[in-house]
């Protein structure tokens, strides 16, 4: 690897790179890694020796900030095995964390890359196996602190897998051979998969961990076994890049649902605060606890997920909206052209289709929100400010 020539062309266009050097052709994958990657793991890339294996590889692996929230959950002076590290985002945050960890992968190539980078960092207490994780835990004597395993989510044709049984490695098939090696398993699970299956799937379950960067869920924690807390909690990474953690309930399954009451009238919007749930809370999708939790909070409609309170909530793990205001056909055309953003919730149009059908362009703080209102169900148009 022609590191030299990787800081030389680091800004260089990479269909001209291409063109001009067909013989650099491991050089070109990492300056277009670093281009794509720049802003998932920036502080992995400011190193000038890291090296992505595959270009799929850096899709494939965690947000360096997930990965350090994902860390967050390892105790200082534990052993830990990572059975499926990839490109070891996940594992390296974690060695940062604990007293030692072996990193296992079956694909020869990502397992040299993180020999390769683990040198370049000077990160010591890590062992990389190529080998079968499986297999390791099966025949191995040792016992170790704790295990984690993002399996892989895609079939053999390129297909996406949202149940626990059909991963790679099969998580339930090998469930008990697992937890006889650890005291605590931490699984990486799909955003899509099933809560309520996994429950089911794993007996020693205590606490799950929906985890959001920046409004999108990325990723779902399970934590079996010894485990310091119990329930759902919804975590948001968002601008600042440190997590926000709510507690959601403290049960795995929800339990007596009361769900918020809904307005009444147009004018319990009024000098109120609008609030829309961020993705790893519709996730969950435990609306008795919006009411348990901020008590007073009202649904807009019975199908619509917004909702209405006359307070500022600090801390919320969504979007807060303030001034709102149904506009006129009139100020409706006035929109034209302005930096105004679109949402669609639960209306007939998309938000591509309201922004078209008023000309909006996006950015900046103010909204108009697409959503159906009152037990009525009619479609409306909402004006409002986001704060949060």
């Amino acid at each position: 690897m022609d590191f030299d020539f990787i800081k030389r062309h680091i800004n260089d266009s990479i269909p001209s790179l291409r063109l001009k050097y067909p013989e650099f052709a491991d050089e070109i994958l990492q300056i277009e890694c670093r281009h794509h990657f720049r802003n998932k793991l920036p502080d992995f890339i400011t190193s000038s020796q890291f090296i992505f294996p595959t270009k799929l590889a850096g899709e494939q692996a965690s947000n360096q900030f997930v990965g350090a929230f994902n860390a967050s959950l390892f105790k200082e002076n534990q052993t830990v095995v990572d059975m499926t590290a990839g490109l070891g985002i996940d594992a390296m945050c974690i060695a940062a964390k604990v007293r030692n960890l072996k990193a296992f992968d079956l694909e020869e190539i990502k397992t040299d890359a993180l020999l390769h980078n683990l040198e370049s960092l000077e990160i010591e207490n890590v062992d990389v196996f190529c080998r079968d994780s499986i297999e390791y835990l099966k025949s191995s004597t040792h016992k170790v602190d704790a295990i984690y395993v993002d399996p892989a989510r895609r079939s053999e044709c390129g297909g996406k897998l949202y149940i626990l049984s059909d991963t790679v490695p099969d998580i339930v098939g090998n469930y008990d051979v697992i937890m006889q090696k650890c005291d605590t398993l931490i699984i990486k699970a799909s955003p899509m998969v099933d809560l309520s299956a996994c429950v089911k799937d794993l007996p020693d379950l205590r606490c799950i961990y929906v985890v959001s960067y920046k409004g999108e869920c990325k990723e779902v924690l399970l934590v079996c076994g010894d485990h310091e807390t119990q329930g759902v909690y919804a975590v948001e990474i968002g601008r600042s890049n440190t997590p926000e953690i709510l507690q959601i309930r403290t049960t795995l399954l929800p339990e007596n649902e009361c769900f918020p009451v809904v307005i009444k009238s147009v004018e319990e919007l009024e000098g109120k605060f609008l609030y829309e749930p961020g993705a790893n809370l519709m996730k969950i999708g435990d609306e008795g606890a919006l009411r348990r939790l901020y008590p007073g909070i009202k649904k807009i409609s019975p199908n619509t997920r917004l909702y209405v309170l006359d307070r500022k909530i600090e801390g919320f793990p969504g979007k807060i909206f303030e001034n709102i205001k149904f506009p006129t056909k009139r100020e409706l055309k006035e929109l034209k052209g302005r930096n105004i953003n679109a949402i669609s919730r639960n209306h007939p149009l998309s938000a591509d289709r309201i922004s078209s059908k008023y000309g909006l362009k996006g950015g900046e703080e103010a909204y108009l929100i697409g959503c159906r209102i009152l037990s009525s169900q009619k479609p409306e148009l909402i004006l409002a400010e986001r704060i949060i």
